[in-house]
């Protein structure tokens, strides 16, 4: 009897966890496609939740209808798709849940932070100033879109089920200080403005294309990072930026010999933090979930949403065939989202691999828009 009570108990705890990973892939899907976009929804939004939607209610539409509550609402949805999208990282390739992934990604988004605000230190005065004015301003628009969350959701409980609901009108109270750190903000944007340190018009309404990276493969499509002259010939083909401080920190990584994939990417991980983040104002993203139709997978690496990297340890000339699966299984994902892939090869003797290598890219470039470079970290 109890075994069938166990047995149950893990078939229920089985269906939970695919009902769970199938909502979960639900909200990636939709985070995929904001991808380049979601710091300026977050941005617009609250803006929109604050300023916009009650402006039109007042002057606008009549007292029945409310943007306001309909604005607010989307808010309050992208908010939880970014959070349920957020969590959904924590899983690995088979959608199995893990602390130590968790531990690990808070970690190295506690660096990723602390090197952020290192590299903003090094920056002059004005732009500190800036930084500070933005994360001021913004937090105080952010707040007060949270305070209309909390009252568009407490009014109608208060008056259909006469509840009291005093924890979200504590939180309310507390959240009223949000327009003080506009204000705040406002005061230094005008400041930098006037003193013609800074063109709002310019950095508010400069509005960016999404990056796409052009890869160009004709000065080979193999490389060792012990040939600098390949490294150079590389680099100087691709004009792009990104593509160029990413292959440049690949090329000055000189890795340990590690017993795990795992562990050669936690060392790259701490190394972009330096010649990334803090050297050249870069993100970086790692275990980047991939996904289009039915083709979903995980990258090692992405880089400003513009770049991926695959990192794959000790291959031989024999196996090859599994660092090309890997490639392949990308093949549809790398088309449709118009991202070129590094796959970046550690623990491995380049000569020994060189040719089939080269083959198999060649003949992948040949036959597909988005191209792939491989490099190869050879052991110290």
């Amino acid at each position: 009897m109890d075994k069938q009570i166990i047995e149950k108990s893990k078939i229920i705890g089985r269906e939970i966890s695919d009902k769970t990973n199938i909502l979960f892939d639900f909200f990636r899907e939709i985070d995929y496609f904001l991808q380049g976009r979601r710091s300026n929804l977050f941005i617009y939004g609250a803006l929109t939740v604050v300023v916009f939607a009650p402006l039109v209610d007042y002057l606008i539409l009549p007292r029945r209808l409310s943007l306001t509550f309909v604005a607010t609402c989307l808010y309050l949805l992208f908010i939880l798709v970014s959070l349920f999208a957020w969590a959904g990282k924590f899983r690995d390739e088979n959608n199995k849940w893990s602390f130590k992934r968790f531990i690990e990604r808070i970690q190295l988004s506690f660096k990723i932070i602390i090197a952020i605000l290192n590299a903003i230190k090094q920056k002059d005065k004005n732009s500190q100033l800036f930084f500070i004015g933005v994360w001021i301003f913004m937090s105080g628009f952010i707040i007060k879109a949270l305070q209309n969350i909390s009252e568009i959701f407490r009014i109608p409980f208060q008056t259909f089920f006469s509840a009291k609901m005093g924890l979200l009108r504590t939180f309310e109270s507390y959240t009223s200080f949000g327009f003080i750190l506009i204000i705040i903000g406002i005061v230094i944007f005008v400041f930098l403005h006037f003193s013609k340190k800074l063109n709002l018009l310019e950095v508010f309404f400069n509005k960016e294309k999404p990056h796409v990276i052009q890869l160009s493969i004709q000065n080979g499509c193999v490389v060792n990072t012990k040939n600098k002259e390949q490294i150079k010939n590389i680099i100087s083909s691709n004009p792009d930026s990104i593509f160029r401080a990413t292959l440049n920190a690949i090329s000055n990584w000189k890795p340990e010999v590690q017993d795990l994939e795992k562990d050669y990417e936690k060392h790259l991980s701490e190394h972009f933090i330096e010649s990334l983040i803090i050297s050249k104002n870069l993100t970086f993203d790692t275990q980047h979930r991939i996904e289009t139709g039915k083709e979903k997978g995980i990258v090692d690496f992405c880089i400003n949403e513009s770049l991926f990297i695959e990192l794959k340890r000790k291959v031989k000339s024999s196996e090859l065939h599994r660092a090309s699966g890997q490639v392949l299984k990308y093949q549809r994902i790398l088309e449709s989202s118009s991202t070129p892939l590094i796959l970046l090869i550690v623990d491995s003797e380049y000569e020994s691999i060189e040719n089939k290598l080269t083959e198999f890219i060649k003949d992948y470039n040949n036959r597909h828009i988005q191209k792939i470079l491989a490099v190869v970290v050879e052991p110290n």
